[in-house]
């Protein structure tokens, strides 16, 4: 365990790019060491799988190598004016760092540094399939492959109505109708024709069946381009403002840290801890994750990091929503209307008007809690 921070240090400090061969040579010293230098009767590959999976969990040196390495492009997608270097990037780059990894033609003129974030974008890019030309996150006024960009600079445009990228165009597998275009992002009629050439070269690509749904991977990154990526400090911060009970405090931290020793911890401790849930659900894999997010809210999103969902829009309403995430979480049973409603009660409510409306807009919000 004391080797892996290390090696973690410098796979994010340096940007440099490390050869095959080098992790080739390390996975030997590992499977080694596993097998004391005799012939290995389970293959690396099988024992990085993880658990659940028949492995046993071993590092993937290059995965981490990878996801280090990615970082900057984080940053890049974000655009964080409190990242000054970003300023130095773009400074010598002939194109904007967001569009940079999903163009369809290479850009010539950028750092070192940032050269090398686009070479490992490029080796996850083959690793797991990902398109190489247009992608759901490709920049719509980047795409060079698309002969009107060169001649029309309206597409640059459409970033000014919020209309970027191609993952904003397609809904359940099919290009919108230029009517949905309209409501949607309130482009002028004038913009018709252009729309039209759009959906001709997109849904005639050859990529045009991977863009039907997303990979895990283009979620996520899709989640960075749209903001909603919580920090670590915004969720901090929510947890000291839900309430001014220092218990409620107390508890939400202590469930962001993953405080809590779980029964399924517990249990390996001796043979007499019990191994299950503590909502009493009968579930014997009573981890963090089943305990905090499954067995109370469906959506995890709202339940531990705090997002509210669209619809949510009163000031009081929102911090309702928070009041009743915190008194599910540290209920032993899945909390009902009337269990909800009784925490409530007990919770200096700030920025909430007491009214005669307060029951009819505690089980308004959790009807959102238990919907899907």
């Amino acid at each position: 365990m004391n080797v892996l921070p290390r090696l973690l240090y410098l796979f994010q400090m340096l940007p440099v790019e490390i050869p095959k061969s080098t992790f080739d040579t390390v996975d030997k010293m590992i499977t080694g060491f596993i097998w004391q230098k005799k012939r290995p009767r389970i293959r690396l590959k099988t024992l990085q799988l993880p658990k659940s999976k028949g492995g046993f969990k071993l590092p993937n040196l290059k995965y981490y190598y990878w996801a280090a390495q990615l970082k900057p492009l984080l940053a890049w997608l974000q655009n964080s004016a409190d990242t000054r270097r970003l300023e130095i990037e773009e400074s010598r780059c002939s194109v904007p760092l967001q569009t940079l990894p999903f163009l369809d033609t290479p850009a010539k003129e950028m750092t070192t540094w940032t050269k090398n974030t686009l070479k490992v974008w490029n080796s996850i890019q083959s690793a797991f399939k990902l398109s190489k030309q247009i992608s759901l996150l490709s920049n719509i006024g980047f795409i060079k492959t698309f002969t009107p960009n060169n001649l029309d600079s309206r597409f640059k445009n459409w970033s000014n109505y919020g209309l970027s990228h191609i993952h904003q165009l397609i809904k359940e597998g099919n290009f919108k109708t230029f009517e949905q275009m309209k409501s949607e992002f309130g482009l002028p009629k004038t913009d018709f024709y252009r729309y039209l050439q759009l959906r001709t070269f997109v849904t005639t690509h050859n990529n045009w069946t991977k863009l039907h749904e997303s990979t895990p991977i283009e979620h996520f990154l899709m989640n960075i381009q749209r903001g909603k990526w919580d920090t670590w400090e915004e969720m901090c911060t929510d947890a000291q403002l839900t309430t001014n009970s220092n218990t409620r405090r107390e508890f939400k931290w202590k469930v962001i840290v993953r405080f809590f020793r779980t029964p399924t911890i517990t249990s390996k401790m001796g043979p007499t801890q019990p191994s299950s849930c503590w909502r009493n659900c009968g579930t014997q894999i009573a981890n963090h994750t089943h305990i905090f997010w499954r067995n109370v809210p469906k959506t995890p999103l709202v339940a531990i990091l705090g997002e509210i969902p669209d619809g949510i829009d009163r000031k009081g309403d929102r911090y309702l929503l928070r009041i009743l995430l915190t008194a599910a979480l540290k209920s032993k049973n899945v909390p009902t209307l009337k269990g909800k409603t009784k925490r409530v009660s007990h919770l200096n409510l700030k920025c909430f008007d007491r009214s005669n409306n307060f029951h009819c807009i505690i089980r308004e919000n959790i009807k959102l809690l238990n919907s899907d």
